[in-house]
């Protein structure tokens, strides 16, 4: 305040100075008198004392304004500040709350998040639980439990659903659970539906309601006409259980009083109906395994009845194959060595089979040139050849095709099992064997198809080679023989044209080997250079070993 004060004075007296220097700038400009002057700055300083009195008025006159408008805006001032104060506070306050709710948040947030997985992993579990429950039930208690477990999937696929709701009904699979764990300790009878498996009632596989009694894992069924009692088995690729009827009247008595009334005695069974199961399958019969392995069973044994059909009638027609005698062969190689060609096709004519018509066609071409009477009766071993083995590709194609059929009924059978098990939602490794045994049963025949359809088909193709290299050693022989033929003489008598006989003489005719008897009995076609070297004889009986290289020739020539 005082040094406002002394401010405004400072500007009150510069101001009254300024106004004294401008007053006196007329007077020094001008030469007055000097009484006049005196006059003059006494005026001038009365008035600027007045000025200075009325400056100070004014500024007292401020100075008590300032102080009279102090008081109330200081008193506002200092409400000011303590409201400040108090918002600051306010603020402060706030502050720290949002900070500890903002902490909150956060642990809220994370419990959350934990709660989530926990309810997420319990969820799991009781997935898990109810898919363990379902593969855990007897064949028989799936149609008991079938709403509440199908309400349990329903509820495992829809992921939108409240989690309050979700559990709701996966509890009510845990409390079927134990109350079911509470029953089969005592024992509990339910109504269902079973298959006959064994026809009792006259249809085989027929659906029969009836009720079950279950013990444990052990369960029996009756049906309600009264007929039918057996052991509870689940049949391969069916969704209903199969009833196994007893052996023994007695028992069938017994579970049908206790089906009834709830009382009696039940016929247990240690190995829960694996034995008489194990009984009937060893019992079973061949149609029964024949049924087992499905559609692919008929095709398989149709191509074992084609192979083996055609296999018989390829025997008979080779084993019933004529083929020429040793006398007759002989007598051939006797007229043609003496040139006498009518006789030589009326021999050739009394020979029956393929080797009868290769030389026959020979004997009709016998003055022609070696190598067209080599292309004729070649021609005619051809023929004979494609007969023979005429076929016998079907019985190859049959012994291939059979195991590949057998492997295809093994694959499809093994992809129903697996179906199976997917629609039961376990993976029972009783089901899953049996499956797959049966699945085999395909393979099993394939592979008994194809071994003796492959062993006829080799036997037979050895029996149409013997057939060939019969021909094949007639034919060389009949080669051989034109090669020693002599040469025709010159006559131009019309008796000339008729080849003349060949010289008599008492060296017997050539002996020939009985080839098909020595092929029956050897097993196998011998060499026919062996029977070139045999057939090779001059007049005197000694071989003509000279000869030799050419009728090598003339082997390789014919076949």
């Amino acid at each position: 305040m005082q040094h406002s004060t002394s401010f405004i004075h400072r500007c009150v007296c510069t101001a009254l100075f300024a106004t004294l220097a401008l007053s006196a700038l007329p007077i020094f400009g001008q030469e007055e008198p000097a009484d006049d002057k005196g006059e003059r700055l006494i005026e001038t300083a009365d008035g600027i004392d007045q000025r200075l009195v009325d400056s100070e008025n004014e500024l007292k006159a401020l100075q008590a304004a300032i102080t009279a408008e102090k008081a109330p805006l200081n008193a506002e001032l200092r409400e000011l500040e303590e409201q400040l104060a108090e918002i600051q506070r306010e603020f402060d306050k706030l502050s720290r709350e949002a900070a500890i709710r903002s902490l909150e948040e956060e642990k809220l947030k994370s419990t959350i998040k934990d709660r989530e997985k926990a309810a997420g992993f319990v969820a799991n579990r009781f997935d898990e639980y109810i898919r363990e429950f379902e593969a855990g039930l007897h064949i028989a208690e799936l149609q008991r439990y079938e709403q509440t477990l199908d309400a349990a999937k329903l509820v495992m696929e829809n992921r939108d659903l409240a989690a309050r709701d979700r559990f709701d009904v996966q509890a009510r699979v845990l409390i079927a659970s134990l109350d079911r764990l509470e029953e089969l300790r005592g024992g509990v009878s339910y109504q269902g539906s079973a298959i006959d498996g064994a026809g009792v009632l006259g249809q085989r596989g027929a659906s029969v309601a009836g009720t079950f009694v279950q013990f444990g894992p052990y369960a029996v069924f009756s049906d309600t006409t009264g007929e039918l009692q057996g052991f509870v088995v689940q049949p391969l690729g069916a969704l209903l259980p199969e009833v196994v009827p007893f052996n023994m009247p007695e028992d069938n008595a017994a579970v049908k009083q206790l089906a009834e009334t709830g009382r009696g005695s039940l016929p247990f069974d240690a190995t829960l109906g694996e034995a008489l199961v194990i009984e009937q399958a060893e019992t079973g019969t061949l149609l029964d395994e024949i049924k087992l392995g499905g559609p692919v069973m008929y095709p398989i044994l149709g191509l074992a009845g084609l192979a083996f059909l055609v296999a018989l009638y390829k025997f008979l027609a080779i084993i019933f194959t004529p083929s020429p005698s040793r006398r007759k062969l002989a007598g051939l190689i006797t007229a043609v060595s003496q040139r006498d060609s009518a006789k030589a096709r009326e021999v050739a004519q009394a020979m029956r089979g393929p080797s009868g018509r290769m030389l026959q066609a020979g004997a009709d071409h016998m003055y022609a040139p070696r190598e067209l009477i080599e292309e004729v009766m070649y021609e005619k071993v051809l023929v004979a050849k494609l007969r023979v083995q005429r076929m016998l590709p079907f019985i190859a194609i049959c012994a291939a095709a059979a195991p590949l059929l057998g492997l295809l009924g093994t694959v499809t059978g093994i992809i129903n099992t697996f179906e199976m098990m997917q629609l039961s939602g376990g993976a029972d490794m009783e089901n899953v064997s049996g499956g797959i045994s049966e699945a085999l049963i395909t393979t099993k025949f394939g592979l008994i198809v194809a071994i003796p359809t492959l062993l006829l088909h080799v036997f037979l193709s050895r029996m149409a080679r013997r057939v060939v290299d019969q021909m094949e050693k007639a034919g060389i022989a009949f080669i051989n023989a034109i090669m020693k033929m002599p040469p025709a003489e010159e006559d131009a008598s019309p008796a000339a044209a008729a080849p003349p006989p060949a010289p008599q003489d008492d060296t017997p005719p050539t002996e020939l080997p009985d080839v098909q008897d020595k092929d029956q009995e050897q097993g196998e076609p011998s060499d026919a250079n062996d029977e070139t070297v045999l057939l090779e004889m001059n007049e005197a009986g000694e071989p003509a070993k000279e000869d030799k290289p050419e009728l090598v020739e003339s082997s390789t020539d014919l076949r």
